[in-house]
């Protein structure tokens, strides 16, 4: 249809031969590409030295290098016009210096492993050609004009006849070769060593063949429709078949339950046609990887039946499946589908942490109190078999055994506790997890976690033995204060006035006590009688009150 399909080999957005492959990959969804990788890579198995702090990369200041890796390792190194070859001794060796240009990191290479060019001087450009009135108009249109890829991988482009173009295939690899065959195309790769194929429409792609080498070079068609390919690192040729194998099997990896498993029933979706036939063995273990000494015997075939199959393999951890493809060459059996149902046996949930807050705010948004009276009760709870949970609260005081039951079936882990409704004193929460909301009654099961002792203090700080000594305009103050739970940790006098507060200090200058005295003086007092109030603030936030009148006499 005048289209062109061209394909990329950028030897930098490959993955280098025998480098990991990134883990979450999923299978069954079109590929998207990748970020855009800004940080140039060095050649392959070329060692980088750090830039900094290294004399010798100063041979290179002026050098930028452009350096291409070949597939038989070597380097093509590209000077400017009249410059040298950067070469340092090292160890007896010549050493070729290459300074990245967008980086400035310096690479050491042995001289034997680089090949050198050199750029020509520029010449005065040439009168372009006139280019016809359709292919100027052409080019002149926007959406002709395809923008620059930055993903990451080489990739197979599909360009219009009105110049439009659209990508079909993107992977880390180097493409080497690419032959039409049929309604589809064959991609050789680079750097390790696979043929893909791809429909021209770009709906389906797949690896054909892994190779041992790491390039696959050159293809071709034969008259009888076999395919014929080269490699390199190593060298060989190879030829695939245009009909189908005989047989083939498919060997999924371990299935993990992360348990014992009961393994029910297995189901293939697939197409069979005549002269072909699919078929499912399994086997279990409790190790991995699959090792023959400890996992069960291959269980029979069974063959496509479009529903439910029992498994044969026994209860275990893990599991694998094995469909096996039977063709007499001229059509194959395809799998769409695995389908494996399993019965993890149930665990208990487990209640890893309980935290518990004071605070002044209740569950409800108005729900304000003055002191520090709610309890915010946070849940930390997990179920290995990811079943939903509901809970428990319940408390019990230190010097007392039995539970009672605050709130029952709480479905979120959390959860404010009123504990005005109790005396003071110390306490204990028992919090229990129930896996009953996703199992049948006779199979649901508990777990259960006491919190750390905490205190309930609703009761404010008492005052005692306040008595005020007034010389002049002056009055000394002097009394006792004291907590039954917990600490002072403020005091504040006010004279004549329930707004104008100011702060004192205990005797030992520092609120850290159950209880604490005081002694302060007030100056300036008028002619007259006077109220001093004093104020005691604990832990949780009660606030206990007392005061002492005084009379100041005229001079």
């Amino acid at each position: 249809a005048g289209g062109v399909f061209a394909a990329t080999g950028d030897p930098a957005k490959a993955r280098k031969a025998g480098a990991k492959r990134p883990n979450g990959e999923k299978d069954g969804k079109p590929d998207k590409p990748d970020k855009p990788d800004k940080t140039p890579k060095p050649p392959a198995s070329q060692p980088t030295t750090k830039p900094a702090k290294d004399p010798s990369a100063q041979a290179t200041k002026n050098v930028p290098a452009k350096a291409t890796e070949t597939p038989d390792g070597m380097i093509t190194l590209m000077l400017p016009a009249g410059k040298k070859l950067p070469v340092v001794m090292e160890k007896g060796k010549e050493i070729v210096l290459i300074r990245d240009e967008e980086t400035g990191k310096v690479q050491r290479v042995p001289r034997e492993k680089v090949h050198v060019k050199h750029e020509k001087p520029l010449a005065p450009p040439a009168a372009a050609p006139k280019k016809p009135a359709a292919l100027l108009s052409l080019l002149k249109t926007p959406s002709s004009v395809p923008s620059k890829s930055t993903a990451k991988g080489n990739a197979v482009y599909h360009i219009d006849a009105k110049g439009m173009v659209r990508t079909l295939f993107r992977r880390p690899v180097t493409i080497q070769t690419m032959l039409a065959q049929g309604d589809r195309l064959i991609l050789g790769t680079g750097n390790e060593g696979k043929i893909y194929f791809l429909t021209t429409d770009g709906m389906m792609t797949g690896e054909l063949v892994d190779t041992d080498a790491k390039q696959v070079t050159a293809m071709v068609e034969n008259p009888q429709g076999d395919l014929i390919f080269a490699t390199s690192n190593p060298g060989s040729v190879g030829r695939m078949g245009n009909t189908f194998a005989p047989s083939g099997t498919l060997i999924c990896k371990p299935l993990d339950a992360k348990q014992l498993t009961q393994w029910g029933t297995i189901k293939l979706t697939g197409v069979a046609p005549k002269d072909t036939t699919l078929s499912v063995a399994t086997r279990s273990g409790n190790l991995t990887p699959a090792e023959d000494n400890t996992w069960s015997s291959w269980s029979k075939e069974t063959p496509l039946k479009g529903s439910y199959s029992p498994i044969g393999a026994p209860a275990g951890r893990f599991l694998q499946y094995r469909v096996t493809f039977t063709s007499k060459g001229k059509v194959s059996p395809s799998l769409g589908d695995v389908e494996v149902i399993s019965q993890v046996s149930n665990l208990a949930p487990v209640i890893g942490a309980i935290k518990v807050q004071p605070s002044n705010k209740g569950a409800k948004p108005n729900q304000v109190a003055t002191t520090k009276a709610y309890r915010h009760v946070a849940i930390k709870a997990s179920d290995p078999n990811g079943d939903k949970l509901w809970f428990e609260v319940w408390y019990r005081s230190l010097s007392a055994e039995a539970w009672i039951e605050i709130t029952d079936e709480l479905l979120k882990p959390k959860y404010v506790w009123d504990t005005r409704t109790v005396s003071d004193g110390k306490y204990e929460l028992r919090i229990t997890a129930s896996d009953a909301p996703s199992n049948v009654a006779s199979a649901a099961l508990t777990g259960s976690r006491i919190s750390e002792p905490l205190i309930v203090d609703n009761t404010p700080p008492q005052f005692k033995k306040i008595s005020a000594t007034v010389k002049g305009d002056k009055a000394v103050v002097h009394g006792f204060v004291a907590d039954a739970m917990n600490r002072i940790v403020s005091m504040r006098y006010s004279t004549d006035s329930a707004k104008k507060w100011k702060t004192f200090l205990p005797v030992d200058g520092i609120c850290d006590s159950l209880s604490e005295e005081f002694r302060f003086e007030i100056e300036d007092l008028k002619v007259g009688p006077h109220r001093i109030t004093v104020r005691a603030t604990d832990t949780y936030g009660n606030i206990g009150y007392s005061g002492v009148n005084v009379t100041v006499a005229k001079k």
